[in-house]
């Protein structure tokens, strides 16, 4: 019976907030809770104050058990001292996602301290350029991120877990990477046509403002060079889609089929690097064999020209 009643008094959720983390989660955690969510959701700011305090206490726990646990100077009993605090503030911000009061399902594990660490850890400059010095390198150190970072990635962390999404296999990341880098160059392809159009409108005014006809050429000349830019765009743009719907594995053989060809056409000219050398080295090798070939070949020439000459001068 008593048992039954500890377990009752224990379990007992305040999950008044859980809908905003749901939301959250439905808008991409692109940013974190708010007054204003909370209220559009009919939930009182009361409570969202108190899902503020218990991140904050978690936050607090965490920050202080990275800074011992990253010191080169504490210790394991004081690393175990440290990490303790985060369990209890840890499990009150859990009991906040719960879907009932008296059930708990988000259960506190050991494993959730390395994703809090995570969280709330970045590395640094430990310097800045201040004198700004040509030759100024900064050395990394820990550090810790703001709270407001930390809770945006708390209610995304508490999301996944309500959801029970599971983690990402090697493949759907590799997808996911390639497929947002394609749609981020589609859309700056498809703002530069955009920003070509607005300028096509300002040129077609001042062809039909100005009174220079000189001028009125150069404009002109300019709106059909933009015309030209958009066709480019709209032509990258198609290309990026076929490229988007092939997928990661066309790319793939794509770069290792131009590497490939780049690595023999890279070795023919070796090899008639080589060819040309080789036949310079023998051109230069036979050209002095060549001058005393010619060398000897005159010398009984001159030899017996010389004897004619002694021969005349005897006479």
């Amino acid at each position: 019976m008593q048992n039954n009643k500890k377990a009752q008094e224990i379990i007992n959720n305040i999950n008044v907030i859980r809908p905003a983390l749901v939301e959250a989660r439905r808008l991409g955690n692109k940013a974190a809770i708010s007054s204003k969510m909370c209220d559009d959701l009919g939930i009182s700011n009361s409570y969202f104050k108190v899902w503020e305090s218990n991140v904050l206490a978690v936050y607090d726990a965490v920050c202080a058990y990275v800074k011992v646990k990253n010191s080169p100077v504490s210790s394991e009993e004081e690393r175990n001292a440290a990490m303790e605090p985060i369990f209890p503030a840890w499990k009150k911000c859990l009991s906040c996602g719960e879907a009932a009061k008296d059930e708990r399902t988000l259960r506190v594990t050991e494993h959730d301290i390395s994703n809090l660490v995570a969280h709330v850890s970045k590395f640094m400059d430990d310097a800045a350029n201040v004198k700004l010095a040509k030759d100024f390198t900064a050395q990394k150190a820990w550090a810790t991120k703001t709270l407001g970072q930390f809770r945006k990635l708390v209610e995304t962390d508490i999301g996944i877990r309500i959801a029970g999404v599971e983690v990402l296999t090697d493949e759907q990341r590799d997808l996911l990477v390639f497929q947002t880098r394609k749609v981020s160059k589609i859309k700056k392809v498809q703002a530069k046509i955009s920003e070509e159009n607005a300028r096509i409108l300002m040129l077609q005014v001042e062809v039909k403002t100005t009174k220079s006809d000189d001028l009125r050429k150069h404009f002109e000349e300019q709106i059909k060079e933009a015309k030209r830019t958009i066709g480019q765009c709209e032509i990258s743009i198609e290309n990026l889609k076929k490229e988007l719907a092939a997928g990661p594995e066309a790319e793939a053989a794509q770069k290792a089929k131009a590497k490939a060809e780049t690595k023999t056409e890279t070795k023919t000219e070796s090899k008639k690097a080589a060819g040309r050398k080789s036949r310079a080295a023998k051109k230069a090798a036979k050209e002095p064999a060549a001058k005393v070939e010619k060398k000897a070949a005159k010398a009984p020439a001159k030899a017996a020209k010389k004897g004619e000459n002694k021969n005349v001068n005897a006479a």
